[in-house]
């Protein structure tokens, strides 16, 4: 959506104004110069952002929650002063808890070029012996 808004000199080459942004997210703002007579011209565009509320700004864990979902879902929290114990135990595989890998990019791959290889071949196969432009005029007709 696009909106005007006059801006007023407040000091020489210093102009302001003020817009209101009906959701967050980013924008771009262009000022344009009246040109008295003439088509306005454009000065410049520049971005601005409205940012999410500050609730959403939280840069600090909420460990009482984190602790609960650990404790619901049988893991556990990585200890801020013993992190480097914490991730060499994460990456360590557990015997009880160990299953069969097994790569299947390869399998997967093989497929998807067989399929792709039968698309072209069944788009490329004559299906009768009509010319092209005698299966498009067996066509029924657009109306």
């Amino acid at each position: 959506a696009t909106s005007v808004a006059a801006f007023r000199q407040t000091a020489p080459g210093r102009y302001e104004g003020r817009l209101s942004a009906d959701q967050r997210g980013s924008y771009l703002l262009t000022l344009h110069e009246d040109g008295f007579g003439s088509a306005p011209a454009t000065i410049g565009t520049v971005p601005f952002v409205v940012p999410y509320p500050r609730e959403y700004h939280e840069l600090r864990p909420n460990l009482p929650l984190l602790s609960r979902v650990a404790e619901e879902t049988g893991g556990e929290l990585l200890r801020a002063d013993r992190w480097e114990q914490g991730i060499k135990r994460l990456m360590t595989p557990h015997p009880a808890k160990a299953t069969a890998s097994r790569a299947i990019w390869q399998p997967l791959a093989g497929l998807g070029l067989a399929l792709f290889l039968a698309d072209l071949a069944a788009r490329r196969w004559p299906r009768t012996a009509l010319p092209r432009r005698a299966r498009f005029a067996q066509a029924a007709p657009i109306t």
